[in-house]
């Protein structure tokens, strides 16, 4: 694609959805693609690495080309938030699937599976969730178990599907799209990063991968008896490993015994 067909796309935009990007420059564009047939605008999908790296993309990471490839589809999320956070095919979209996550199905399909409302979500005589008059939806914390956390995967899949099947405007906290494209914007501080693992959780997750034990069981076992499992399934699998290469070995030593013959 010429590049002055992509500049022309870009320019069209303004900055506000390039930032650290603008002016465009057509040496570093590649190509472009549709998000939505209309009316989204078009984006970028390709950026030079001196481009991502000069605009701060790769701040804190090796100026690579693995590195640039992540930073790359991070931006490409971000614009695509930007662009259809608040689409309304996007809200019809996502209220369709929680249609289908909680309403009951139809008799000729009666087998099929149907989430319920936790108790903490109050609801009326329908089982329909319960909305204040400022539109806020109305919780239950006397519920046995209580309210999951607010940063709880539970919490926002719940609550998201309360306001989607109501027709309401999702709030932000439950929102990840919107959320995105608030930070994309400068409007939200930086999402917090997850802490990295301890090692005895690494450990104990690679003990779960070698023995196909869930978590939950290798949990209760003490770390020693966990430690010496592991070291004792590392030393199998690389007497294993080496007795696969010494039989490679020897499979292409034979053909090629077998070619000099000939």
């Amino acid at each position: 694609m010429p590049h002055d067909d992509a500049s022309a796309g870009v320019e069209t935009l303004g900055p506000q959805y390039f930032p650290g990007f603008w002016p465009p420059n057509p040496g570093k564009l590649l190509i472009r693609e549709p998000l939505a047939p209309d009316p989204v605008p078009l984006f970028l999908t390709g950026l030079h690495l001196g481009a991502l790296a000069g605009a701060g993309e790769l701040a804190g990471g090796p100026r690579t080309l693995r590195y640039a490839v992540g930073a790359l589809d991070q931006l490409s999320r971000r614009m695509r938030a930007t662009a259809t956070a608040d689409s309304p095919k996007h809200a019809q979209h996502a209220s369709q699937r929680a249609r289908r996550r909680r309403q009951p199905a139809p008799r000729a399909l009666a087998l099929s599976f149907r989430a319920t409302w936790p108790p903490w979500v109050a609801t009326d005589e329908h089982q329909n969730p319960i909305f204040d008059r400022l539109g806020m939806l109305a919780l239950n914390p006397d519920a046995r178990g209580g309210v999951p956390p607010v940063d709880s995967d539970q919490y926002r899949m719940i609550v998201r599907d309360a306001y989607l099947l109501a027709g309401r405007q999702l709030p932000v906290d439950v929102d990840a799209r919107k959320q995105m494209a608030l930070r994309h914007q400068d409007k939200l501080q930086p999402a917090a990063r997850r802490p990295a693992p301890s090692e005895p959780q690494r450990e104990l997750a690679e003990l779960a991968h070698r023995t196909g034990q869930p978590i939950s069981l290798l949990g209760r076992l003490s770390p020693a008896y966990r430690q010496a499992w592991l070291a004792r399934l590392r030393c199998q699998d690389a007497r294993r490993a080496w007795r696969e290469i010494i039989a490679f070995k020897e499979q292409i030593a034979n053909i090629t015994a077998d070619v000099d013959r000939r």
